[in-house]
Parts: structure tokens; C-alpha cells; sequence
């Protein structure tokens, strides 16, 4: 039988390792942290939002930055089920809520504004959509 102090030892070690696996789920608030471990690897994908496909008229390959801060959504005629032309911007600074980049990672896009990114594999986590919200309230800084 274990020892009465063995408990409190095991709820340690358990209380160590979750906090060391929910450190590794942080993502910094800055572009370049976002464009690298986010857009980059999940969404500019053959066939996706790269530089030879940049479905709705979007390319997070070439430049980013420029293709998301400050510049009117596009719709993707091509997507299945197709979306119209939307009066959106994609990152609005300092407004994550109205932002569309925010509005279709979270799945809150209107029914005629296409699906939710991204539509291959898995959704975004909490996580990276939080520095993602957080990075365009902070001004959407190319950092």
C-alpha cells in the first residue's frame, strides 16, 4: 500500500508536467511569432492561401503582412460552397472583433462569406487565436 506521502508527491509531479505542457502552449503576440508558427506552416499550403493559389485573391507567402493589416477581403468564387465579395477588412487594427481574419478562424462568418479557416485538418487552437487577437489589439505591428 503507498505511503501517505506518495499522493501528494504524484499530484506534484502531475501539477509540474501540466504546467509545463500549457507553457508550451504560448504563442508571442507578434507578427513574426504568428506568421511563423501559424499562418506560414497552416495556411499557405498548395492549394490554400500560398503564392501560386492565394485563394481569395489572399497570399501569405509573398508578403504577408501587406496582404492581411488594412486591405479589403476578398471573396473566393472558387470555394465550395462559393463566397461573394464581403464589405470586410481582413486585420483591422486594434479591433480583433471585426477584423475578418479573426472572424473566420473563430468560425463567425456570415453563411455567404465561405467556411471557416482552416478548411483542411484541424482548427486553430485557443491558444494561437488568442496572440492572434491579441497582436491586432496591440495595433497589428509588423514585429
Amino acid at each position: 500500500m503507498p505511503s501517505g506521502r506518495s499522493f501528494p508527491r504524484r499530484a506534484l509531479a502531475a501539477a509540474l508536467l501540466a504546467a509545463g505542457a500549457l507553457a508550451g502552449c504560448q504563442l508571442d503576440p507578434s507578427f513574426n511569432a504568428i506568421n511563423d508558427q501559424v499562418l506560414g506552416p497552416r495556411c499557405t499550403a498548395p492549394e490554400c492561401h500560398d503564392s501560386v493559389d492565394h485563394k481569395a485573391d489572399l497570399d501569405l507567402e509573398t508578403d504577408p503582412y501587406a496582404a492581411l493589416v488594412n486591405v479589403a477581403a476578398e471573396g473566393d468564387l472558387s470555394a465550395n460552397p462559393p463566397s461573394t465579395p464581403v464589405d470586410r477588412i481582413r486585420v483591422i487594427p486594434g479591433d480583433p472583433d471585426n477584423s475578418f481574419l479573426v472572424i473566420k478562424l473563430e468560425g463567425n462568418q456570415e453563411s455567404n462569406e465561405g467556411v471557416r479557416m482552416p478548411n483542411r485538418g484541424v482548427h486553430l487552437r485557443k491558444y494561437e487565436i488568442d496572440a492572434i487577437r491579441e497582436w491586432i489589439l496591440e495595433g497589428a505591428l509588423n514585429n
